[in-house]
C-alpha cells in the first residue's frame, strides 16, 4: 500500500510540475507605460466557447481591479477603435477545444490571443496557445499587461 501511495504521489507531482512549466507571456511590442486609470481592456472573443473565455479573462483581469469591456468579434475592423477608452484591445481568435481535461475539471484550448496597445495601434502581444487552460492564459496575460502600469 505504501508504494501504491508513493507512485500516486509522485503522478501528483508529475502533473504539478507540467502545469506550471508554461512561462509568462512577453510583450513584442514597445507599449508604454500606463497610469493605474488606464486599466482598462476592450475585448473581442470569437463566438465559439466565448463563455469560457469571458469568464476566465473577466476573472483574472477584474481581480486585479482592471475594467473590461467587450466589442464584438466581427465589429473589431469595422470600428474606430482609437476613439474609445480602452487602452488595450485583446483579440481572443478560433480556439480549439483539446480533448484533454485537467486534474481539477479545466479544459485545455489551442489558438492564438492578440493584444493590441489602442494608443498606438500596434500588436504587444502575439500569444500562441497550445493545449493550455483558459484560466491559466488569462492569468498569465493579465499578469503581462499588469507590468505596463507605474506603481
Amino acid at each position: 500500500m505504501k508504494i501504491i501511495k508513493k507512485i500516486f504521489l509522485a503522478v501528483v507531482m508529475l502533473f504539478a510540475f507540467a502545469s506550471c512549466m508554461n512561462g509568462p507571456i512577453k510583450l513584442t511590442g514597445g507599449a508604454a507605460p500606463i497610469n493605474p486609470s488606464q486599466k482598462k481592456v476592450l475585448v473581442a472573443y470569437f463566438p465559439e466557447y466565448s463563455a469560457k473565455w469571458r469568464d476566465d479573462l473577466e476573472l483574472s483581469f477584474e481581480s486585479r481591479k482592471w475594467k473590461v469591456n467587450e466589442i464584438d468579434f466581427w465589429e473589431v475592423e469595422k470600428a474606430n477603435l482609437r476613439k474609445r477608452n480602452e487602452t488595450f484591445l485583446i483579440v481572443v481568435d478560433k480556439m480549439i477545444k483539446e480533448d484533454y481535461k485537467s486534474f481539477l475539471g479545466g479544459t485545455f484550448f489551442s489558438g492564438n490571443i492578440s493584444v493590441y496597445d489602442l494608443r498606438t495601434g500596434k500588436k504587444i502581444i502575439d500569444y500562441n496557445v497550445h493545449t493550455e487552460e483558459s484560466f491559466d492564459v488569462t492569468t498569465r496575460l493579465a499578469k503581462a499587461l499588469g507590468e505596463l502600469v507605474r506603481k
